[in-house]
């Protein structure tokens, strides 16, 4: 069972017993494990379950005497799935993911009152509950986001200014400052930092030979560097794109201090699911971030299937620099694609034709439409425009191939990719969305002028984390072994219709 599915059976259990309990009287007091039984649930639920109550002021559970009625008046804090506490895990859930960002001011409470449709007291309530956990604190007449500056040890690291970077090498650190996800991930998670007051210094795990470098670099000399930066450390961040746990482990043991450091591990290609607290003996301020590539996939195709599309092709290139990544995201959509039990039909096609310039020039517009024109062009000294869109469809049988099989449905590999099928459908006068439905990965920036729906992979969402991993500010909650992905979401620009 899933923790979503746990929690939601410990407050359904809450319910059923204040319910019972109130319309029979005779069924408290009575012991935690009779009660268990009674409702057919494990003790440690039927456990939790009491403890919700007693939270709320209804039960009084007292070693000996069992759990019973108080007969007290409800308390401020509310039972499970009242509206009070539904709007602090709405709160609480935007604050972790960023929504509200740290050292940001929180909405007016009126406005989050007519938001959420709840009574201004409710929000009042709810706000000072979560002030307590140091989510929160006010200034003024405003609340804002983040502990107050100061405040206890155990709310917030203040005990350390510098954050170390380390990379495997200077080639890897240029990578992962110029491409896009870990360009996103490191440029989130550097502002946050500086945002929040803390320096940054970067070095590499590997020495690179005839290139200088203005901190120690092997682990000597990182060894070297801590013992320099003292007290003022607070944690680092480990980018390596090819991890194992046999050599994570010393890093980490030596970056943790005893343990007595956070270490956040960005595992920018998701090859290191085995580098987990266990396996490096890391303790719980080890955080690996990484994406999740394969709920991306199953967001875009969930996102088709919903809006009533089953024949869907995906049209993929495979020369050059596209050729490994391109692979691996296709047999992620054919993964997912083979357990959607039926919903989904999934038809590939490489696209062959000689117009399409995937990799060669990357630094410009990778597909042009000139090319196609001028392709076609030669195949056919008798031209006129108005021949164009059925000539173009039969000179790429790649995707022509796809329309005659009835996919109602693209998707593309990536948002450059989308970029292209767009222009191309938009040349041989196949309608977006009328036609055929369009989506694409990454959400990147200079694609977003095209109206393709992507989707998002949550890169400096989890670079905004990934800091505050470190800050301690607040929990970002990985699961028991460390394992924090990026939160991905589908950002529809229009281009998926809904199936009549």
């Amino acid at each position: 069972m899933g923790k979503t599915d746990a929690r939601s059976l410990v407050r359904a259990t809450a319910k059923r017993l204040l319910a019972d309990a109130r319309a029979q009287l005779d069924l408290l007091p009575c012991t935690i494990g009779k009660l268990a039984d009674r409702y057919s649930v494990s003790y440690v639920t039927m456990w939790k379950a009491v403890s919700m109550g007693v939270e709320c002021g209804a039960l009084i559970s007292r070693r000996g005497a069992g759990v019973f009625l108080s007969g007290k008046r409800r308390e401020k804090r509310q039972l499970p799935g009242g509206a009070q506490c539904r709007l602090e895990e709405a709160i609480r859930g935007q604050i972790i993911e960023g929504t509200h960002v740290a050292g940001g001011a929180l909405p007016k409470l009126t406005y989050l009152a007519h938001h959420h449709h709840v009574s201004l007291s409710t929000v009042t309530n709810a706000v000072k509950c979560l002030s307590r956990e140091n989510l929160v604190h006010k200034v003024g007449q405003q609340w804002i986001v983040g502990p107050p500056k100061r405040t206890s040890a155990s709310a917030a690291r203040t005990d350390g200014k510098t954050v170390l970077i380390l990379v495997r090498t200077v080639s890897e650190w240029y990578a992962l400052t110029s491409y896009h996800h870990p360009m996103r991930f490191m440029s989130a998670f550097t502002e946050e930092l500086s945002r929040q007051g803390f320096l940054s210094v970067s070095t590499c795990m590997e020495p690179t030979a005839g290139v200088s470098h203005p901190y120690p670099q092997g682990f000597a000399g990182v060894e070297e560097l801590l013992r320099r930066t003292g007290d003022s450390y607070a944690g680092a961040l480990i980018v390596d794109p090819s991890p194992s746990a046999a050599d994570m482990t010393p890093w980490v043991a030596l970056l943790s201090q005893g343990q007595t450091r956070p270490v956040v591990f960005f595992d920018s290609t998701a090859q290191g699911a085995a580098c987990t607290r266990s396996a490096l003996g890391a303790s719980r301020a080890y955080v690996r971030a990484y994406l999740d590539e394969y709920e991306a996939v199953k967001q875009a195709l969930d996102f088709l299937a919903q809006r009533g599309h089953k024949l869907i092709g995906a049209p993929v290139y495979f020369r050059g620099i596209f050729e490994h990544w391109a692979e691996r995201r296709l047999s992620l959509i054919q993964r997912y694609a083979a357990e959607s039990n039926g919903r989904i039909e999934l038809f590939p096609a490489e696209m062959t034709e000689p117009f399409w310039n995937f990799g060669n020039e990357w630094e410009r517009d990778v597909f042009v439409e000139q090319e196609i024109r001028t392709h076609v062009l030669k195949r056919s000294e008798r031209f006129s425009a108005g021949s164009f869109p059925g000539r173009l469809l039969r000179e790429t049988p790649s995707i022509r191939g796809l329309l005659d099989k009835g996919v109602t449905a693209l998707v593309a590999m990536n948002d450059r990719a989308g970029q292209e099928v767009y222009r191309w459908c938009n040349a041989a006068s196949v309608g977006i969305p009328g036609r055929v439905s369009l989506i694409s990965f990454d959400n990147v920036l200079g694609c977003s002028i095209f109206p393709i729906s992507t989707v998002d992979l949550g890169m400096a969402q989890l670079g905004y984390l990934s800091a505050h991993a470190i800050i301690g500010d607040f929990s970002v909650r990985p699961d028991a072994q460390g394992n924090l992905p990026a939160t991905c979401k589908v950002v529809d620009r229009g281009s998926v219709r809904t199936m009549g």
